[in-house]
């Protein structure tokens, strides 16, 4: 009579991988995830836009599936495959900032994500867990402003550090068609903000304004698959995702004061105006929705279409609103080809992907929404004797923002990598 065991030394492999989940972590923690001055406001620019495989697909991600792989952004498509998932993702950047004739050219590169997939009952019950990074801010901004004809004076604003996600990921098949999943998260993580006001005239002291927040709290996240049989073997996905609101802990610290530098280079203290020390509050984060279509040929074809949206008016840090956050949207259109995945020749099981991507994010400054758009393009090479693991590669190139209003456009030019590696967690035992 067959019977289903776990494979030998999981819990030690198991403690590895936590072990360097850990290590990992820590190394998220320390990173530099963002170079952009549209950081500077709420919780900073959001991150995370979907495994490599999805992101070669314009990240659609909301009813995407691939065999041997979850979706973080819908935990219903990982309701209980027999496959142990890992998944893991960094990404390099070069970005052009543009504002007036002022050019700048920088360049970045982070960890994107970590994950593992558990199934826990075959074709039924699927957990994962991980982390990703949920927004970063990173920013050195200066501007000068007249006094009166003689006089002027600099302002400079900078900001670093980011919030990480870390998160357990349930999915449930609860009929051949329907499967509900539920992301499980907790956020953790430190921003420190500055401003500096600097006058050309000695006479006037400086003053500057330097702000500490830390918040922690859980996220929750839904998600719903509806899975349709056409003919021919093909298939229609309908995929819906939403973001619970959230109110998460925060604590502050900040002091405002006036002080002159000396000529050693030496900040001397005239007095404080403000000091504040372990302030304890709230961040609400907005309700967050999304729905999404797949169609499959279970041949050669997969196409997929994302509309995402978040209304961020309502956001608020310490009981006050930020007036430069508005309602946001994304739209992606994404597909995958592959000529025979059962070929002997290896480049005919490659998946070439491609898609396309428009977003209004987050950011209204001068009666200007903050755009993005941009295509992206990659590929899945298969790994030989690893059943449905592959090195994902996934090019984007997007635009962000506008030099109208006096405001920053940014060019960026992507590449992200990532590993998504199957091993089999059932094995099929038989007596004799």
């Amino acid at each position: 009579m067959p019977s289903f065991r776990i494979c030998p030394n999981r819990i030690g492999r198991l403690l590895l991988v936590c072990g360097i989940s850990a290590i990992l972590s820590g190394i998220a923690c320390a990173q530099t995830t963002t170079i952009s001055p549209y950081s500077r406001f709420g919780p900073g620019e959001l991150l995370f836009n979907g495994f490599a495989w999805q992101r070669a697909m314009g990240g659609t991600a909301v009813a995407t599936e691939m065999p041997g792989a979850f979706n973080l952004v819908n935990p219903a498509t990982y309701d209980g495959d027999s496959l142990k998932v890992f998944e893991f993702g960094l990404s390099a950047e070069r970005i052009v900032q543009q504002q007036s004739e002022v050019e700048a050219i920088s360049t970045n590169a982070r960890l994107e994500y970590f994950a593992i997939g558990l199934p826990f009952k075959r074709n039924r019950w699927g957990l994962a867990f991980g982390f990703v990074p949920y927004s970063g801010t990173g920013y050195s901004v200066t501007s000068n402003s007249p006094v009166d004809s003689l006089n002027s004076f600099s302002t400079e604003f900078s900001g670093a550090g980011g919030i990480n996600r870390y998160f357990i990921s349930n999915g449930f098949r609860v009929s051949p068609a329907i499967s509900v999943g539920l992301n499980t998260s907790y956020v953790y993580g430190t921003t420190d903000r500055s401003r500096i006001v600097r006058y050309a005239d000695e006479n006037f002291f400086d003053t500057r304004i330097i702000e500490s927040t830390t918040i922690s709290g859980f996220l929750f996240d839904l998600g719903l698959m509806w899975r349709l049989k056409l003919k021919n073997d093909s298939r229609l996905t309908i995929g819906a995702a939403c973001g619970l609101a959230t109110s998460t802990n925060a604590e502050r610290n900040l002091i405002w004061d006036n002080f002159r530098t000396n000529a050693f280079g030496v900040d001397v203290i005239k007095d404080t105006i403000v000091s504040i020390e372990d302030q304890q509050g709230e961040i609400s984060l907005p309700l967050s929705m999304g729905f999404g279509i797949q169609w499959n040929d279970a041949e050669h074809w997969v196409m997929s279409a994302d509309y995402r949206m978040q209304d961020w008016t309502s956001y608020s840090e310490f009981g006050e609103s930020v007036p430069q956050l508005d309602r946001s949207y994304r739209i992606s259109v994404g597909a995958q080809y592959t000529n025979d995945a059962k070929a002997s020749a290896y480049f005919r099981k490659v998946h070439y992907r491609g898609g396309l991507f428009h977003s209004r994010t987050n950011i209204l400054l001068r009666d200007r929404h903050v755009d993005e758009y941009g295509l992206s393009i990659g590929f899945g090479l298969p790994l030989r004797k690893a059943f449905h693991s592959q090195f994902n590669v996934a090019i984007e190139a997007l635009q962000r923002g506008t030099v109208d209003s006096n405001l920053v456009r940014e060019r960026y030019l992507r590449l992200v990598l990532g590993l998504t590696f199957n091993e089999g967690w059932f094995q099929k035992r038989r007596y004799d």
